[in-house]
């Protein structure tokens, strides 16, 4: 429900950068004096990117990364930011490495990784799993209880990329944005294959759950030991190699 315009300023604000505090931008915000180096965005939305390029192109030229969710409508195209030039968009897999029934997918996202999948879909329960288990909150609108609760959905594999990040860049700080998006697909597992009968290449047609590729969720499959290897020596990595 947040303006695009508020969003936008609390991505440079996190960043360390100049935030307007009135319309005329006679007067700024105080600075973050913690600047962030790693911007998690899971939500997202329709319309076009220019909204949120400049910002993205002014982090990314500071070195900060910004992840963000694929989102969960059943697309062949992601929500923004997700398919934003120089945005790390996440898809969701299953734990089999499928895609999750509700994972939006497309040439322009980045990496992919768990998200959990519920038994929707053509497939039922085949291959469906019980989501990622964490800490949540039973109350909505009135206190609840804390406790352990099972999540799905691309806003959940999308910090688990962020946190990634987060364990590249303690391993080599002077990283670019650019590296590090790099090093996420070189080092990135290969998207799995299957003779399983109905299964087929996400598509148009096909966009449930369904074989992700290259150019339908991101490089491959998010290897975070394999990340922190290109970390620490991005000019020389080298993949190992995969069966």
């Amino acid at each position: 429900g947040a303006d695009v315009a508020d969003i936008v300023d609390g991505m440079r604000w996190a960043a360390g950068l100049d935030v307007c505090a009135n319309d005329a931008c006679t007067a700024f915000l105080p600075r973050n004096p913690n600047a962030a180096r790693v911007i998690n965005i899971s939500f997202g939305g329709t319309g076009s990117c220019d909204v949120y390029q400049g910002a993205i192109d002014e982090l990314r030229a500071l070195g900060v990364v910004v992840v963000a969710a694929a989102g969960n409508e059943y697309s062949a195209t992601p929500t923004r930011p997700a398919r934003c030039p120089g945005v790390i968009g996440v898809a969701a897999l299953n734990r089999d490495g499928f895609k999750s029934t509700y994972s939006n997918f497309g040439s322009t996202l980045a990496i992919a990784t768990v998200g959990g999948d519920d038994p929707d879909g053509a497939w039922g329960s085949r291959v469906a799993d019980s989501g990622l288990l964490g800490v949540g909150y039973a109350g909505d609108t009135t206190p609840g209880a804390p406790g352990y609760f099972n999540y799905f959905g691309t806003s959940f594999s999308t910090p688990i990329v962020a946190g990634a990040v987060s364990l590249m860049l303690a391993v080599n700080p002077a990283l670019t944005a650019a590296q590090i998006e790099q090093g996420l697909r070189v080092s990135a597992r290969p998207h799995v294959t299957s003779n399983l009968p109905g299964v087929a290449a996400c598509s148009d047609a096909n966009p449930g759950r369904c074989l992700c590729t290259a150019s339908t969720c991101g490089a491959g499959i998010l290897d975070v030991p394999q990340a922190l290897a290109y970390a620490a020596a991005p000019g020389s990595y080298v993949a190992p190699a995969r069966q």
